[in-house]
């Protein structure tokens, strides 16, 4: 509705958010598209999802000005997963979080979703 430049200030925007958000020993990246990616070293699953929920509720009440005028409130939706408990590669905690990722689009958005030791199953028998 808003057209590619409004969606790039957005993305912006949650870029700003995010770097300014974490710890000097986290990192942030970005996957493509729409999708960010947080390590987040020697944090458990619990104070990861904290820290989401945070980040959330944050972004949910910025606005965002483009071209003179306010754009409608954003947000997003997050998986995470941990290490060692979720998976023990970089590259299956990438897979679990995006598939938890999924999971809170698919419950209605704006939420964050943990990875489940199911995960590791429907990968294997794919």
């Amino acid at each position: 509705e808003y057209g590619h430049a409004a969606g790039d200030a957005v993305l912006q925007t949650f870029a700003q958010l995010l770097s300014q958000s974490v710890r000097r020993s986290d990192v942030v990246a970005r996957l493509g598209g729409e999708e960010f990616v947080i390590v987040m070293p020697e944090v458990d699953s619990d104070a990861a999802v904290a820290s989401a929920e945070r980040l959330l509720e944050e972004f949910q009440h910025l606005r965002i000005r483009f071209r003179g005028r306010d754009l409608p409130p954003n947000s997003f939706s997050a998986g995470v997963s941990s290490y060692p408990y979720d998976a023990d590669s970089l590259e299956q905690l990438l897979r679990f979080a995006d598939k938890a990722m999924y999971a809170a689009k698919a419950a209605g958005r704006a939420r964050i979703e943990r990875a489940h030791s199911d995960y590791a199953t429907l990968f294997t028998t794919l």
